[in-house]
């Protein structure tokens, strides 16, 4: 999946780079709203 910046350089990441990112932000989301509704289960 190619990125183009400033219209002349093409920065290709692989598409599994790119999963793993977001699937690593996911579960952090996750894992910090598991930590809220924790400490307060009322919060939510």
């Amino acid at each position: 999946m190619p990125i183009l910046e400033n219209d002349s350089t093409v920065i290709s990441l692989p598409a599994g780079m790119i999963e793993r990112h977001l699937i690593e932000e996911l579960a952090s989301i996750i894992w910090r709203k598991r930590r809220v509704f924790l400490a307060d289960p009322e919060s939510l």
